[in-house]
């Protein structure tokens, strides 16, 4: 396995064969990987040229590689990725998506407050799921699922599931969750994934929509505009010293990524919920996020004034599955270069 990347870190590797047909090809790999923040442990799926590392208490990939060829920038165990889960190579987004406006909102008649869950951000972030313990129910050498279970609390007021079924298949990863009400009343909820993609200055985005919503100096949904100019990558364009993040809507559930020194692009699909993307890239970070999300960001405080927030309800009891997927296609088939 390409240790590069784990920055120093130390690796110990125990592997153990599972019980398998003959015909099965790679051994599940368990990890221990220690760092001055602690011991994360991590399992490795193989297959098919796919490389995945996962750490199945915090539900985060930890890298994904395609013939040792980085898809998602790998985790810095220098960090405290106890306590700052954006050091992960992506992770579930759950019971809601990006930020709530100071941390309240209104629903059923009520106010809702939560508290502040990431240092160093006034607004809270990204749900529960993220910052949770997870628990490993089930795992192949090219699958694993993994639950979370939230109480209800000051962090969200209501209680639910989550699992989260990573799969490698032929030429494609697919990440699924599975979201379930498990309180006893109506629960609003969003769902989304956060996958931090490696080295923006080689690579070009494509991708569909109909328009974005430009933020406030906090990073919050402010004034909503047609796609258009420098904002358009429906025929594709290159990440190189682009600086955005901003939240498209009408995404077209499609997108393509190509980067020029690897002979292969990736090709992200989701389901019709996810109807939003928020695309972040920075100059002063090597990697850049596409993130498919089922809701706008701050969509608690907009549902009340529009209708297209993409916002859900579910009953107690109500499940609500979800899925993307990353292909990997020749670059040629895709990605045009010329600019």
């Amino acid at each position: 396995m390409n240790q590069r990347g784990l920055h120093g870190a130390t690796l110990q590797i125990l592997r153990r064969r599972l019980s398998c047909p003959p015909f099965a090809r790679p051994l599940w790999s368990r990890l221990r990987l220690s760092s001055a923040t602690g011991i994360l442990e991590v399992f490795e799926l193989a297959a098919d040229g796919w490389s995945l590392g996962l750490a199945p208490s915090s539900g985060a990939i930890v890298w994904c590689a395609y013939e040792q060829s980085e898809i998602l920038r790998r985790t810095k165990l220098q960090s405290n990725w106890r306590q700052d889960p954006f050091s992960f190579s992506c992770f579930p987004l759950a019971p809601y998506s990006n930020r709530i406006r100071d941390g309240r909102f209104e629903f059923d008649g009520k106010t809702v407050r939560i508290e502040p869950n990431a240092p160093g951000h006034a607004h809270p972030l990204h749900g529960t799921a993220w910052r949770g313990e997870w628990s490993l129910s089930s795992q192949s050498e090219n699958a694993a699922m993994l639950d979370y279970v939230h109480h209800a609390g000051k962090a969200w007021p209501w209680s639910f599931s989550l699992a989260q079924k990573i799969v490698i298949e032929n030429d494609a990863l697919s990440i699924r969750l599975m979201l379930r009400n498990t309180s006893g009343e109506a629960m609003p909820a969003g769902l989304g994934f956060h996958p931090y993609f490696s080295n923006p200055q080689a690579a070009r985005l494509r991708f569909a929509a109909e328009g974005l919503w430009l933020p406030d100096e906090a990073g919050l949904p402010e004034t909503w505009r047609a796609l258009g100019g420098e904002f358009d990558f429906s025929g594709g364009r290159s990440l190189k010293d682009v600086s955005i993040d901003h939240c498209f809507t009408g995404w077209r559930g499609k997108a393509q990524i190509g980067w020029r020194d690897r002979p292969f692009g990736v090709e992200i699909t989701a389901d019709p919920a996810m109807g939003f993307v928020v695309v972040y890239v920075s100059e002063e970070e090597d990697c850049f996020c596409f993130e498919p999300v089922s809701q706008m960001n701050d969509a608690l405080n907009w549902a009340n004034r529009r209708e297209d927030t993409g916002l859900r309800v579910l009953e107690p009891g109500e499940e609500w599955p979800v899925e993307m997927r990353m292909r990997v296609f020749k670059t040629a088939e895709k990605i045009k270069w010329e600019e």
